[in-house]
């Protein structure tokens, strides 16, 4: 067994955030990437493994630079967020992952210690599934 993995389903950074259709395309791009990799750091140091199911060529590279280690899956059909959510799901219930954190991607207050007191708090509940949104995180 593996302990706590997490997973992520991110649109490309183009076509992210399309609520914001107001603002300018590159300033919505940025402010999505942004998002996605303050999550993304505090999914990786928190938990034993993340995976991030989606299509965008640009991510790899921008993990690499901020330092973030990640399992980069390509989403197997555009199917919605929880198709791509259940695929991440599925490889690490495969590779034995007792527990996983399924996040959204644009949670920028998110933090490692937060999330470390999710998985103590939740201790109890062997092989469940945690789903992180805005609405369940908890305060920071």
């Amino acid at each position: 067994m593996n302990g706590v993995g997490s997973v992520v389903a991110l649109k490309p950074a183009g076509i992210s955030k399309s609520r914001l259709g107001a603002l300018p395309v590159p300033l919505r791009r940025r402010l999505s990437r942004s998002m996605a990799l303050d999550t993304l750091a505090a999914l990786a140091a928190a938990t034993d493994q993340l995976v991030v199911v989606g299509g965008d060529p640009e991510l790899s590279v921008q993990l690499h630079r901020a330092g973030i280690a990640a399992r980069l899956v390509p989403e197997p059909e555009p199917a919605g967020m929880n198709a791509a959510l259940a695929t991440g799901d599925r490889l690490l219930r495969e590779q034995r992952f007792t527990r996983v954190l399924a996040a959204v991607g644009d949670l920028p207050a998110l933090t490692a210690a937060v999330l470390e007191d999710l998985l103590v708090r939740t201790a109890e509940l062997p092989g469940a599934s945690s789903p992180i949104t805005p609405a369940t995180a908890p305060p920071c």
